[in-house]
């Protein structure tokens, strides 16, 4: 592998590390289907001024 290369050789999957061809999830898993490892929840209030 080259230093301009996108890919790793290696994956941290399931507490260890493994080759990154064997680092694979199933289409079903919930962060596949509704992006919930991608994102998260930030919430913002208004004070009493109505500023954040």
């Amino acid at each position: 592998m080259t230093m301009t290369s996108p890919m790793l050789e290696y994956a941290f999957f399931e507490g260890r590390i493994v080759p990154f061809a064997e680092a694979k999830i199933s289409i079903g898993t919930h962060a596949v289907q509704y992006g919930t490892g991608a994102f998260a929840g930030v919430r913002g209030y208004l004070d009493a001024d109505g500023e954040t």
